[in-house]
């Protein structure tokens, strides 16, 4: 029967098992922290309950995913599609090296989209509910949230999907259909797909090249972090920027620094790929 189930699944076309596969370790993933970090902000806000619960989930769930505990039977096929392997040295020091720049990339990328599009300001909701209470809690659930965001994100699509994919395909075509499924999930506005889907591209390749998600769980959780912990702190700025469009109001200046910016860092992004690429070829 089991051998049977096995043999059913590996049937299915590489990229809907790895849809499959990626939206369900998306949705077990950040659904429990967000129904928490929404529990904590109204029960008990003064106490940062959610963050030592949230955090022992996510021991846990990386736990099983990277091939510990039970089921033993395909603990080495979790721990191989989670690409949790250990990185070769001169592989690990440029993989640190390119997250940098990628990072600033991203973050400018995303006020840039914020500028394209008319963003609905109920989007800031979560951001003032957390100025309401004390700063402690609050940082720490942001903390919280930006953690499973990177774990789970990178874990899921980078890790699990892209690994189903590139067993079929060519790792260049895992890599783009994964990061096309990645920006649809999202809902974005239609302008903005081209730049979520060069960041997701980013990720891809990065740890496609290092073998492993690591980097990426690290500079995604920092992205998202800082985004979050500047958007609480300066919420007024933030609805400015979510209320201009440069289709409707113009380019101000602010959007010629984010190009700027976007273009210097994501030229440094691509020369550390490179690098990235010759160290572990």
């Amino acid at each position: 029967m089991k051998n049977s189930i096995i043999n059913l699944w590996n049937k299915i076309p590489a990229i809907i098992r790895a849809f499959i596969v990626g939206m369900l370790i998306q949705v077990v993933g950040v659904m429990p922290i967000f129904f928490l970090v929404s529990k904590n902000l109204a029960v008990q806000p003064n106490v940062p309950w959610a963050l030592l619960i949230g955090l022992l989930y996510v021991w846990i769930f990386w736990g099983f995913l990277s091939g510990k505990g039970w089921p033993f039977s395909n603990s080495i096929r979790r721990k191989e599609l989670s690409r949790t392997k250990r990185m070769i040295p001169g592989g690990k020091k440029w993989a640190i090296i390119t997250g940098i720049p990628f990072s600033i990339t991203l973050i400018a990328f995303s006020f840039l989209g914020y500028l394209l599009a008319e963003v609905p300001l109920q989007q800031v909701q979560l951001l003032e509910a957390l100025n309401t209470i004390p700063i402690t809690t609050a940082i720490s659930l942001i903390f919280i949230a930006a953690l499973i965001t990177g774990f789970v994100e990178e874990t899921a699509w980078r890790g699990y999907a892209q690994k189903i994919i590139e067993e079929k395909h060519k790792a260049i075509v895992a890599i783009f259909i994964v990061a096309l499924i990645f920006t649809i999930i999202h809902f974005l506005p239609l302008i903005i797909w081209p730049i979520f889907v060069i960041g997701s591209l980013g990720w891809g390749y990065l740890a496609y090249l290092s073998k492993s998600i690591v980097p990426g769980i690290i500079f995604h959780f920092i992205v998202d972090f800082i985004a979050f912990l500047w958007g609480m702190n300066n919420l007024s700025a933030l609805k400015s920027i979510l209320v201009h469009n440069v289709f409707v109001n113009g380019m101000n200046s602010l959007f010629y620094y984010l190009i700027i910016i976007a273009i210097s860092f994501g030229t440094l992004t691509v020369f550390s790929l490179l690098r990235l690429r010759k160290e572990t070829a």
